[in-house]
């Protein structure tokens, strides 16, 4: 029962850390993968430094498993 208690908390505070990251303009979008306890972020961050960062604050950050792609502005894009 308590391991449903920390679990329940984790899960606020994450929740809780991404609300700030997207009211900071970092977190842009989220999209659960169906079929899979996964989620794709979009994020945009000033340079690797405050990506690194911004990911390393959430909560569940030391049981993820991150892969970074850079996006670049597509030239039909204005």
């Amino acid at each position: 029962m308590e391991f449903l208690v920390l679990w329940a908390q984790l899960r606020a505070d994450e929740r809780e850390r991404a609300t700030q990251l997207r009211a900071a303009g970092v977190l842009k979008r989220l999209w659960r993968v169906p079929g899979r306890n996964a989620t794709i972020g979009l994020y945009e961050a000033e340079d690797a430094t405050a990506l690194h960062e911004a990911l390393t604050s959430l909560p569940m950050w030391k049981w993820m498993d991150v892969t970074v792609e850079a996006l670049a502005r597509h030239p039909q894009e204005r």
